[in-house]
């Protein structure tokens, strides 16, 4: 997958979190090497994807998309608490 494409999805993802947590995080789980023990989601913004250089495309692919499956799971536990 091209450096583009990758963002592209990072984007995708980001704004399926917003409206369907959970399901974005169904889509991010398959993709993401276990286990992993990052705890928050290091307030993860749509300006941060797009401002992602392409060496953090390429070298920091899982990192990015464990921090999108931890920011839909805060939007899940909020949602949840609610």
């Amino acid at each position: 997958m091209n450096i583009e494409n990758k963002k592209k999805e990072f984007l995708e993802l980001f704004d399926l979190a917003n409206v369907e947590p959970e399901l974005a995080k169904e889509l991010i789980e398959p993709q993401i090497d276990k286990p992993y023990t990052r705890t928050s989601a290091d307030n993860i913004t749509r300006n941060n994807i797009l401002k992602l250089s392409d060496y953090h495309v390429q070298n920091y692919y899982q990192d990015i998309l464990y921090k999108l499956w931890n920011y839909a799971e805060k939007l899940q536990k909020r949602s949840d608490n609610q």
